[in-house]
């Protein structure tokens, strides 16, 4: 069932046995794994099931050294799954390692670890590739111990809410999904070893508990560490915060025009310069060996190579993109300008 969390019903709900907090992918994405078990769910959305202006201005954030932009962290039903593009990229073995060069920096996990949840992942994303299988002959290939292939794989489902997810949701009751519900505090028991519950109020006011056995945070990597943060505690740090770890070593995916490449050639091979323009469930692209990394320290990272076309960047062509879509100058405005080619395309 989907429920508002102004209806007076959502403060009087019984225990759940696992609440959720966020409806993006990771939320969609338990929900999903979870929705024909018989446990009772609760999922906490801040937004409605489509963008308020109120609640867009819970989203803004201060990012003196590095900028966020608001259309990337959406706050209504299926989160920032309503702007994301699709494209996973696996982390490599060196990202988990500790990297002299790299201050703070080594896993207490593995990639090995991580393998059997890649699967599963790829499995729930209808993801038809895995990159680390795809044959040295395919695109670009390998090069030397310089360089290596890099591959962005293109999830199959639709981003957004999963529409069959949320047929499921109100057909069902077992779970239940608070809109307009925005989680203020995590309360914990008197020694703070236990969450007792969560804290919630709408803007227009109305103030409620959820509890439950299990609990997930699930709003991205700003929104959990600020909910956390702000949670009171007895030593004043904020809840899982004793480390004074929470919040920071933020993670993003910085990207930008580097380059570009004319062939000489008027008729190149363009699946082979550009692995996936023909299959879309990838993109190619070169990065730096670990070997190099090494030599080198430095940052993993890849080049991406996208097509650029005749009419990218092409005003007329944004206009008629416009017409066709939403004509949100926000969207407009991005395509070709925020440092990915291939949004144009």
């Amino acid at each position: 069932m989907i429920l508002d969390g102004n209806d007076p019903r959502a403060g009087l709900l019984p225990p759940f046995d696992l609440v959720i907090v966020g409806s993006g992918v990771a939320g969609q994405t338990m929900i999903r794994q979870l929705a024909s078990s018989d446990l009772r769910i609760g999922v906490l959305e801040s937004g409605a099931e489509l963008p308020t202006a109120p609640t867009d201005d819970l989203k803004t954030v201060e990012t003196p050294r590095y900028g966020i932009k608001g259309n990337s962290r959406d706050r209504f039903l299926g989160g920032s799954a309503n702007t994301w593009g699709g494209g996973c990229v696996r982390l490599d073995p060196i990202d988990f390692e500790h990297r002299p060069w790299v201050a703070n920096s080594g896993w207490p996990i593995t990639a090995t670890e991580l393998e059997p949840f890649y699967q599963a992942a790829f499995d729930d994303l209808g993801i038809a590739h895995d990159q680390r299988a795809l044959s040295p002959s395919t695109g670009l290939g390998s090069v030397d111990d310089k360089l290596s292939s890099r591959f962005l794989l293109h999830t199959k489902r639709m981003v957004g809410f999963d529409s069959g997810l949320y047929q499921t949701i109100e057909q069902s009751e077992r779970i239940e999904v608070l809109l307009n519900s925005n989680v203020v505090a995590i309360e914990l028991n008197d020694d703070e070893t236990a969450v007792d519950g969560l804290r919630v109020q709408t803007l227009a006011g109305a103030t409620f508990t959820v509890t439950a056995s299990h609990y997930v945070l699930a709003c991205g990597g700003i929104e959990n560490s600020r909910l956390l943060l702000m949670s009171p505690t007895s030593d004043g740090k904020g809840v899982g915060n004793s480390t004074d770890n929470v919040g920071r070593y933020f993670m993003e995916h910085p990207k930008n025009v580097v380059g570009s490449i004319r062939p000489t050639d008027r008729r190149p091979d363009l699946d082979r310069l550009v692995p996936g323009l023909a299959d879309t469930s990838r993109r190619g692209g070169l990065g730096l060996s670990e070997t190099r990394q090494r030599e080198h320290q430095v940052l993993n990272s890849h080049v991406r190579f996208v097509v650029e076309w005749r009419w990218t960047n092409n005003p007329g062509v944004k206009a008629l993109v416009a017409l066709l879509g939403d004509g949100s100058p926000t969207v407009i405005d991005d395509l070709g300008d925020d440092g990915d080619p291939a949004t144009d395309t």
